[in-house]
């Protein structure tokens, strides 16, 4: 049995998004000698490295990565059943379980669909709406064990979904993420040509020739051929990455540029994605058709 604390995840978890010691020291009210000794202890613990430290600052190694998946994907988890806990003591009014791709909560072309969906919780006072901000995997488990009534997700990430039905809202744009220490972070614009041959990191629960097929289509589509493709598990490991100075990345969507990255528009594709709601067919809750009602007017 390994020996940890919430406390040491928590911390794990915050250097992990913070990619920096002192940063992540103050998000947690921790002094950083302290937050450092936690670390190296969860180490020990664990039996393995789970940070790398080099010029631009702290980034996860391979087996961190695989570790910051899981246990944020667990944190997540058990957030969810708490506040699910909490609303089953509100008898008299009615929850919809609704699951959000953690980047929309700061892409611009979300906007809409947050507005719609204020508006719809200000006409039903009656309905409580839960948000859970998470990952493609976490979206597809979710609404497949029926944990979800409606699920917000890149087009491309809800195709195959079993007794599902869907309904594309919004069209995006790509957007080619460098990091800021990459000599094409140093032009205003970037032609196609000029990151060919380049390390492209893209998510995926799981590596797979057919995500690999998809991907290199999506690359091409683009007008670039990619020199290795490297998959991780969230849409936060690949900003990490990217900052880190590991690869490129492409982002469906407009969302501001964390620190370390600078983001390029690319020219609308064919293969440019859509954000989409995604919903089980049997067994849907009254609340859920008439969210379904308002964004068949948002597309109309």
């Amino acid at each position: 049995m390994y020996n940890f604390t919430n406390q040491q995840i928590l911390m794990f978890l915050a250097v992990a998004e913070h990619h920096s010691l002192s940063d992540a020291a103050k998000s947690v009210f921790v002094s950083q000698p302290s937050l450092s000794k936690t670390i190296k202890k969860l180490e020990s613990n664990l039996g393995v490295k789970l940070f790398e430290r080099n010029a631009e600052g702290i980034s996860l190694t391979r087996e961190g990565e695989y570790l910051y998946y899981y246990f944020k994907s667990s944190l997540n988890s058990i957030t969810t059943a708490i506040e699910r806990a909490k609303n089953m003591q509100k008898d008299n009014d009615a929850v919809l379980n609704i699951g959000c791709y953690r980047p929309f909560s700061y892409s611009q072309e979300f906007n809409p669909i947050k507005k719609l969906l204020n508006e719809y919780a200000e006409e039903n006072s009656g309905v409580q709406l839960l948000i859970n901000w998470l990952d493609y995997s976490e979206i597809r488990r979710l609404l497949l064990s029926d944990s979800l009534d409606l699920v917000f997700s890149m087009s491309y990430a809800l195709k195959g979904l079993p007794e599902t039905e869907s309904l594309r809202l919004i069209r995006t744009n790509w957007l080619l993420l460098v990091p800021h220490n990459h000599p094409l972070a140093e032009q205003e614009e970037l032609s196609a040509e000029k990151f060919s041959n380049e390390t492209f990191l893209f998510v995926s629960p799981k590596e797979s020739q057919t995500a690999k097929r998809l991907d290199l289509e999506r690359c091409l589509q683009a007008g670039f051929t990619p020199g290795r493709i490297l998959y991780l598990h969230n849409f936060d490991s690949v900003v990490s990455a990217v900052a880190s100075g590991k690869g490129l990345a492409l982002c469906a969507g407009t969302i501001n540029a964390p620190e370390g990255i600078k983001a390029f528009s690319l020219p609308e594709l064919p293969s440019s994605p859509y954000i989409s709601a995604a919903w089980k067919v049997q067994n849907i809750k009254a609340e859920a058709k008439m969210l379904i009602e308002h964004l068949n007017a948002l597309v109309s």
